[in-house]
């Protein structure tokens, strides 16, 4: 049965795999942890969008109907504008995220807007939005698994293991290395 597009077998497949995924004693773990840190994830994704609302506000007062929407050399409309709020966060989004940020640096120079406020709109949210908000989901879930005693236990014990085996193999070699100079 098919609604709009979208059949409904689809669904059961994908559950069945969810099921499957469910089974597996790893699998299990990691969704635990991520479920844990769900609510310091909350936090994290309300000041992410909280800082998307801000630059987009900006880029829509830095950049509103400055942008060209048409290469003047070649026929490609560009859809990255900050002329309405949808679109001035769809845009800071793709900053956001490095997707194409080289193509909005060069609509924006190509704009009436100042190029050194255009440089450090964009390079400043690069660098918060990126490499500080999207990394701090990254240490929510390094937190979860130190916490996680499971998983600290699993890595002791192969620890221990693989310690055991390194002494073992020196021992050997030592030994091999001492009768070698015994016969010669």
């Amino acid at each position: 049965v098919s609604y709009g597009g979208f059949s409904f077998i689809k669904v059961f497949r994908v559950l069945r795999v969810a099921r499957l995924l469910r089974s597996i004693e790893f699998m299990r773990m990691i969704v635990n942890i991520v479920s844990r840190a769900l609510k310091s994830f909350i936090y994290i994704a309300l000041l992410l969008l909280l800082f998307l609302f801000i630059y987009s506000l900006l880029g829509m007062q830095l950049f509103g109907g400055a942008f060209q929407t048409r290469s003047k050399h070649l026929s490609i409309e560009y859809r990255e504008n900050f002329d309405t709020f949808i679109m001035a966060f769809i845009t800071a989004f793709q900053i956001l995220t490095s997707t194409a940020w080289q193509r909005l640096l060069y609509l924006s120079y190509g704009s009436s807007a100042n190029i050194y406020l255009t440089v450090l709109y964009i390079i400043s949210w690069i660098f918060i939005g990126n490499y500080v908000l999207l990394n701090l989901f990254l240490a929510i879930i390094l937190d979860e698994f130190t916490k996680d005693e499971n998983y600290v236990v699993q890595n002791e014990e192969t620890f221990d293991y693989a310690q055991e085996i390194i002494v073992k193999e020196s021992i050997a070699t030592a030994a091999t290395s001492q009768s070698q100079l015994r016969m010669g």
